[in-house]
């Protein structure tokens, strides 16, 4: 080797590429998590939105809930001045919105609950819905009820503090029907929205206000008296018809009524059932003659008798039909006002005591109110009379020493005298009474009772008190008499 030599030189080739490759490295990996980063921000944006749009879906139908459930009511309170239903479920359509939204997004604690009164919600309207149309049903029959009140067919008030209809049930209505100033408003239980009340303020007669509750759940039943709302006065005119001529005591005939149905009509008391003939002065005017009317009186021993096990049957099924009510009402009506009346409780009627006493008692009435005497027809069907000549012996035209002019001219006054009087007396019925010419006695027409009745002037009082019942078959020479006409 010379005295000098150059060391052998080692040429590094590779760091470089090595620094070159970490710089790849690191720029790919930093690109790399940029990306992920990226990626997830956009799907967290994505999430975002979802979530917003989702909220907003939630929020959207909880509007469409509220807004479904108001234009429900509006319709509903729609038919009935002064019904704002809207106050009454602001709460309820809150409620209903929110739960509906926590069931929607999953927040719920208690989903089976919450479904359960969201239904529960829901139907809500429907019910005050039936309410209404319960009430709108009953309408007809129950203004008509109230228009009669205390007659047959009419809404039965009841003993005081005892039941029946009462002043505030009365003025509940006429302001739901808006006949009476006020207001009415449903109240719907927010926990139980099932729970409905309709409650009617108007103001009393001292100016203070006055708010009446009804249950909705009752407005089904104001129909008739089983309900217990209210109690009808029944009508058991054609229940006791049908009695007569099922029990055999009156005939009956089958016609066909407007529609082509056979309908059965009751005809006259029975032959087995009449007892003797009498005779009632008629209305005709035949000069010199007697005019009498044939009638036969009823055997009412028999009749009683006969209807005595239908009557009881019809009592029982009275009473049976709404627990003593109806029948409560229809006695303490019928006998309201007769001697020795007390009024009855259906409590006390559904006894076996009480049973047996209404039987008596409506079986005593339907007798009753049977006719004493029945016309006796002739042979075309006309009333049967009697004539007997009345003329004395020697009369007009006949033997024996003739009548004088003054006889003959008292005879023919007389028929005026009765011609005038009869006219009189079919002319005043429905009208003003007759007065007698000095004022002291008057006769009046009851259209109620059909009957004539005979008043005279209480001069201490200075009022016409009644002073007895005009038979019909004396009431024409009654009239003449109070009129001056006949002595």
């Amino acid at each position: 080797m010379g005295a000098y030599e150059n060391p052998a030189a080692n040429v590094d080739t590779q760091t470089g590429q090595h620094y070159r490759n970490l710089q790849q490295s690191i720029v790919t990996t930093t690109s790399n998590v940029m990306n992920v980063l990226a990626d997830k921000a956009e799907k967290r944006k994505k999430e975002l939105e979802q979530n917003e749009n989702k909220i907003k879906s939630i929020q959207l139908k909880s509007e469409d809930r509220k807004l479904e459930m108001y234009s429900d009511l509006a319709k509903i309170s729609a038919g009935t001045p002064g019904l704002n239903l809207h106050e009454t479920y602001a709460e309820i359509i809150d409620d209903y919105a929110n739960i509906g939204a926590g069931l929607d997004n999953f927040t719920s604690t208690d989903r089976s609950g919450d479904i359960r009164k969201m239904a529960a919600y829901k139907a809500s309207p429907g019910l005050l819905r039936g309410d209404l149309a319960s009430l709108a049903s009953v309408d007809g029959q129950l203004t008509e009820g109230i228009k009669n009140i205390g007659k047959v067919g009419g809404l039965y008030t009841g003993i005081p503090g005892k039941g029946g209809v009462t002043p505030d049930f009365i003025n509940w209505w006429q302001v739901y029907k808006g006949e009476k100033p006020g207001t009415i408003k449903s109240v719907v239980d927010r926990n139980d929205p099932t729970k409905r009340t309709w409650n009617a303020t108007w103001r009393g007669e001292d100016g203070k206000e006055i708010t009446y509750p009804m249950d909705g759940n009752k407005f089904s039943k104001l129909s008739d008296s089983s309900g217990g709302v209210v109690t009808y006065i029944p009508d058991q005119f054609n229940h006791m018809q049908d009695s007569k001529m099922r029990s055999g005591v009156y005939s009956s005939t089958t016609s066909p009524d407007a529609k082509g149905n056979s309908v059965q009509k009751i005809g006259n008391i029975a032959e087995e059932y009449l007892g003797e003939v009498v005779y009632k002065e008629a209305d005709d005017i035949v000069p010199g003659k007697k005019v009498e009317n044939v009638f036969r009186n009823i055997n009412e021993a028999k009749i009683r008798e006969a209807l005595k096990p239908i009557d009881e049957e019809d009592a029982i099924t009275l009473i049976a039909s709404d627990n003593g009510r109806s029948a409560e009402a229809w006695y303490n009506t019928m006998y309201k006002g007769s001697a020795g009346f007390n009024p009855i409780l259906a409590k006390d009627i559904i006894t076996p005591d009480g049973k047996k006493a209404f039987q008596k008692a409506y079986h005593d009435y339907h007798v009753a109110s049977l006719p004493k005497q029945q016309v006796v027809l002739s042979a075309d069907s006309r009333q049967a009379q009697r004539i007997t000549d009345t003329t004395p012996k020697g009369g007009f035209g006949g033997g024996g020493t003739p009548l004088s002019e003054n006889a003959k001219l008292k005879i023919e006054k007389e028929n005026t005298q009765r011609e005038r009087s009869l006219k009189l007396l079919n002319n005043s019925k429905n009208s003003s009474p007759i007065l007698s010419p000095d004022l002291k006695q008057k006769m009046q027409w009851d259209n109620g009772d059909k009957k004539w009745y005979a008043y005279r002037l209480s001069p201490s009082a200075n009022k016409y008190a009644i002073d007895n019942e005009i038979p019909g078959e004396t009431s024409r020479n009654a009239m003449a008499k109070i009129i001056g006409l006949i002595d």
